[in-house]
């Protein structure tokens, strides 16, 4: 990520900037073990603010898409794709391609590509099919085999935390939710962030107690958690199968992306739904005010290369472009038309004396 700051700043209004959220847990164990959780925050700033306009009117001004890869350690595909987007597009098409450079002008991008560091790096060096943190519960790594323990972070998100259906109080279970809403340190991060990121008026003061309020037609901001595998984009409600109030303004924007990655549709009265209770999306949606989708991308936690690079990292780098394209307003902006391309074609009538008139 550091290489991305550094080429940011040889590019005119472009501002990259790195901050450390919050630690892993094996580094609040052991402060010289661990890893930072780092965010990345991605806009231009070819639009010009006067002297007033502090970060905080900023934010009611642009658009803000906040997207995190790696909760799940074992599934590699997510964070490969976010950092090529970053990479390739982003940061590789500012000032160079309209398109982008608009989107980042007018767009605060805000990416956690590695949200559950310790767990990654077990899954890579041990080749362990891990889904969890490190989290050894008072030693239940004992009981739980070497790819067992651990606290399912997507569990442990603090809203409609701790019903059974959709997560366990097992501490082997694959889904096994923590001892209380939000206690990992990597949650508590991202969501501390996410408090600060998103406004403060859309937020609510007793989501458990709100679900069937819907948010605004003119809510800002959007939120994406990528995961794999399936080819499905999941949306709240998760933690049982109810329609949210916004069902669907969120059918219509998940509708719009899947133009780009093909994925089906996985939500209120779909085939292959399944509660999951305590995760992210129901979390951003519910607690803070914001359209969330989770991504399933691909058909493997260990993508084949060769289906990755065709039928997977592109389509879904198109879909992240499109959701920073309507975050500013991502309800009403998903329900206009979209421009998927632009082209000329030679006139057919030859031009007479009055074209050529000034």
């Amino acid at each position: 990520m550091k290489d991305v700051v550094e080429k940011a700043q040889t590019i005119p209004n472009l501002s990259v900037t790195m901050q450390d959220i919050g630690d892993s847990y094996v580094k609040t164990q052991d402060s010289s073990q661990g890893y930072d959780i780092w965010a990345l925050n991605i806009t231009g700033t070819g639009t010009y603010y006067d002297d007033t306009n502090h970060l905080s009117n900023k934010k009611s001004e642009k658009g803000i898409l906040f997207v995190m890869s790696g909760l799940h350690a074992r599934e590699m595909s997510p964070p490969e794709i976010v950092l090529r987007w970053i990479e390739e597009t982003l940061v590789g098409q500012y000032g160079t391609n309209a398109d982008i450079t608009s989107i980042l002008d007018h767009t605060e991008i805000h990416v956690v590509l590695q949200s559950n560091p310790d767990g990654r790096v077990a899954d890579e060096t041990r080749q362990l099919s891990r889904r969890k943190n490190m989290n050894s519960n008072g030693g239940q790594f004992y009981f739980c085999g070497e790819d067992g323990y651990g606290v399912d972070l997507n569990r442990n998100f603090p809203f409609k935390w701790g019903l059974n259906s959709g997560s366990s109080s097992n501490p082997c279970s694959a889904v096994y939710r923590g001892e209380y809403p939000a206690s990992e340190p990597e949650v508590q991060a991202i969501v501390n962030y996410m408090t600060q990121l998103f406004p403060q008026d859309q937020q609510k003061e007793n989501p458990e107690d709100m679900i069937n309020v819907p948010l605004s037609q003119d809510t800002t901001g959007l939120f994406l958690d990528i995961h794999s595998s399936g080819e499905v984009f999941y949306y709240p409600w998760a933690f049982e199968e109810i329609p949210s109030p916004n069902n669907d303004d969120v059918v219509v924007l998940g509708t719009k992306m899947a133009v780009y990655n093909n994925h089906e549709l996985s939500g209120h009265g779909s085939a292959d739904f399944y509660t999951a209770s305590g995760v992210s999306d129901d979390y951003a949606y519910g607690t803070l005010g914001v359209p969330g989708i989770t991504f399933e991308v691909g058909n493997d936690f260990y993508q084949d290369c060769l289906y990755f690079e065709a039928n997977v990292v592109q389509q879904n780098i198109d879909a992240l472009t499109y959701a920073a394209r309507i975050s500013w307003k991502p309800f009403q902006l998903s329900k206009g038309p979209d421009i998927a391309s632009i082209s000329l074609s030679p006139s057919k009538r030859p031009l007479s004396s009055q074209d050529t008139q000034l």
